[in-house]
């Protein structure tokens, strides 16, 4: 009953592998059909091979062998084409995780601050209906000003101060909005993504048992153990979040840059300065990339 379920997952999984080999559906299904057969013969090549040598067909039964040795191999490189990019993928998706988690933790904790500096409480609603109450108030000058908008004189300054100091309560009241939007949302984000502190938790357990049972003796790393390319994977994820990570922090206090980061494009502004810098040439936003 075991080797019966063992070989039926078996087959299973050699037909999944043949099937991802195919450029058309047609090719995938008879790529599938093809590592379904193979993985039959390999099943009963031994025992037709035993019958034809007790028989006393050596030859044929050497042809037998022959041939399962040539269907065995299929069968395991199938099982491995198999395994290999199913671990492999989730294992950068669990790997991506922290990275995620870190640059969206930095995201936070830049619009907080920003937040804490906003003293305007008012709804935009409420200043909009101000300004038009002192609109009014420049009427003098408000043909001369444009509407208060080109403002040369020291006199329309005067009469357009009330106007002017509304429009800016406006601007920082829809700033203020669009922070409160942007940090609920990047907290959203952040409660979604998942809590996984390692990558790859098998390997790293087996590399502490190895190194507990050898007393240190045989050195190995979760490298060895993980699946190819993973460390690969891993080290450009963690590399390209501390660029990005120390790269943002270098552009915001960066001296005499000619570009000044202010308000709601200061990130922008400061991930241009980071590719400016070289540090980030290749990066985007990876905020939402697990959603």
């Amino acid at each position: 009953m075991l080797a019966a379920a063992i070989a039926w997952f078996g087959i299973r999984i050699n037909a999944w592998y043949g099937e991802t080999l195919g450029k058309s559906p047609e090719a995938s299904s008879l790529l599938a059909g093809l590592s379904k057969s193979a993985d039959v013969l390999a099943l009963t090549l031994p025992a037709t091979a035993r019958a034809l040598s007790a028989e006393g067909h050596r030859c044929l039964a050497s042809v037998a062998w022959a041939i399962w040795t040539v269907t065995i191999a299929i069968a395991l490189q199938a099982s491995v084409g198999f395994a290999a990019p199913n671990i492999a993928d989730a294992t950068a998706a669990r790997g991506r995780a922290p990275d995620v988690s870190a640059m969206l933790t930095m995201r936070i904790s830049h619009l907080q601050a920003e937040q804490a500096t906003m003293i305007e409480t008012r709804p935009i609603g409420t200043i909009e209906a101000e300004l038009q109450r002192a609109q009014p108030g420049a009427a003098a000058v408000w043909r001369a000003t444009s509407g208060c908008h080109d403002v040369t004189l020291p006199q329309s300054g005067q009469t357009c101060a009330a106007v002017l100091a509304l429009r800016e309560a406006v601007g920082a009241a829809q700033r203020r909005d669009t922070i409160d939007a942007d940090l609920h949302d990047a907290q959203e984000q952040l409660g979604r993504v998942p809590a996984i502190m390692s990558a790859d938790p098998q390997a790293e357990t087996a590399v502490r048992l190895i190194n507990w049972a050898t007393f240190g003796v045989v050195k190995v790393t979760a490298n060895d153990i993980g699946p190819p390319g993973r460390h690969n994977l891993d080290a450009a994820n963690l590399g390209a979040g501390a660029d990005v990570g120390n790269g943002f922090v270098a552009a915001r206090m960066q001296v005499g840059s000619s570009v000044r980061c202010a308000g709601r494009d200061e990130e922008r502004c400061c991930l241009h300065r980071l590719t400016r810098l070289g540090a980030c040439s290749a990066y985007s936003p990876p905020f939402s990339m697990l959603f």
